[in-house]
C-alpha cells in the first residue's frame, strides 16, 4: 500500500490535469450533441459498440459482459498509456474524446427518456464510473508521464547536462509502473463486475 501511495503521489499533479480535461471535455460533449455525433460517426465509435454488443449475443451472462467490458477498458487504458510515446498527444486526444463521449451519450439519454442527466449520471455511471475513471484517469497520466519523459530524452541528446535527470525520470517512472498498473487493473475489474450487473440484471 506504501508502494501505491507514493506513486499516486508522484502523479498526482498529472492526474488532477487529465481530470480537468475530461471534465472540460464531458461538459463540451453535453452541448451542440449533433455537431459530436458527427465526429462520432467519423471516428466509427458506435460501430465498434455495436459490433460489441453483437458478439455478446442474446441474453448474455454477467460473467460474459463482464469480462468483455473489462478487455475493452483494459485495451482503451493500455493505449492511452502506450500512446504517452508519441509525447503524450494522442493519449491526450484519446483521452477528451472519451470525455465529450460520456457527455453526449449522457445528455442525449437524458433527451430520449426525459429523465434527468443528473439522475442519469448518478444511477448509470457513478456505480461503475466511480471505479473506472479513476482507472482512466490514471492511465492517461501514465501516458503523459510517459510523453514528458521522451521528450526530456530527446532534450538529452543536445544538452549533456539532462541526460543523467532523464535517466532518472525513466528508472522512477519503471519503478512505480508495476503498481500503477495493477492498480488500474483491479479498478477496471471491479467497474466490470459492477456495469455488468448493470446490464444484465435489465
Amino acid at each position: 500500500m506504501k508502494r501505491l501511495w507514493y506513486a499516486l503521489q508522484a502523479e498526482k499533479r498529472l492526474i488532477l490535469i487529465v481530470t480537468a480535461l475530461f471534465l472540460v471535455s464531458a461538459l463540451m460533449g453535453s452541448v451542440n450533441t449533433e455537431q459530436w455525433r458527427k465526429l462520432f460517426d467519423q471516428l466509427q465509435i458506435f460501430d465498434h459498440f455495436e459490433k460489441m454488443i453483437q458478439g455478446l449475443g442474446a441474453n448474455p451472462s454477467w460473467f460474459k459482459v463482464s469480462k468483455e467490458i473489462f478487455i475493452n477498458n483494459l485495451t482503451a487504458c493500455l493505449m492511452l498509456i502506450g500512446m504517452g510515446a508519441l509525447l503524450g498527444i494522442p493519449t491526450i486526444s484519446s483521452l477528451m474524446t472519451n470525455g465529450l463521449l460520456l457527455g453526449y451519450i449522457n445528455t442525449v439519454s437524458s433527451q430520449e427518456t426525459g429523465i434527468s442527466g443528473w439522475s442519469l449520471f448518478f444511477t448509470k455511471i457513478v456505480p461503475h464510473g466511480v471505479f473506472e475513471l479513476p482507472a482512466i484517469f490514471l492511465a492517461a497520466a501514465l501516458g503523459l508521464r510517459i510523453g514528458i519523459s521522451v521528450f526530456s530524452s530527446v532534450v538529452s541528446l543536445f544538452k549533456s547536462a539532462n541526460r543523467i535527470q532523464s535517466k532518472m525520470a525513466w528508472k522512477e517512472i519503471w519503478q512505480r509502473f508495476p503498481v500503477l498498473l495493477g492498480f488500474i487493473v483491479l479498478l477496471l475489474l471491479v467497474a466490470a463486475s459492477i456495469e455488468g450487473l448493470l446490464i444484465t440484471s435489465v
